[in-house]
């Protein structure tokens, strides 16, 4: 589970989070589409926070598979996409995080900030 913070302050809860990604751009890896709708070069510098959540083991092999063509958004049950500049996500449990392609073990949760980084807890 994870507990996500807006900007605003207000807070959402969310049940059996699969992935809780942060990102500026559109892709990661070789080309994987994880967040086709995103501009890096914003006016407003927004970062966009995706949250694929409360999925069978079934439906996540769907989802993972959508992600690689961008249409894992499909899933609109399942898969949401927020727009902001300021995220932090808490989750229930310790966690691997991955930041820039370096996995850090064992944190419990992450700020993200458009114009700043991220940081751990």
């Amino acid at each position: 589970d994870a507990v996500v913070t807006f900007e605003d302050g207000t807070k959402q809860e969310y049940k059996d989070v699969l992935l809780a990604i942060t990102t500026k751009g559109r892709y990661f890896g070789g080309g994987v589409k994880i967040s086709p709708n995103q501009d890096r070069n914003h006016p407003d510098e927004e970062m966009i926070l995706i949250v694929a959540h409360g999925l069978s083991a079934f439906k996540a092999l769907i989802v993972f598979a959508s992600i690689v063509i961008g249409k894992h958004f499909s899933f609109k049950n399942n898969v949401i996409e927020i727009r902001g500049k300021h995220f932090e996500v808490e989750f229930s449990r310790p966690t691997p995080i991955q930041v820039d392609g370096e996995t850090v073990d064992g944190k419990t949760g992450y700020r993200a900030y458009a114009k700043h980084t991220v940081d751990l807890k």
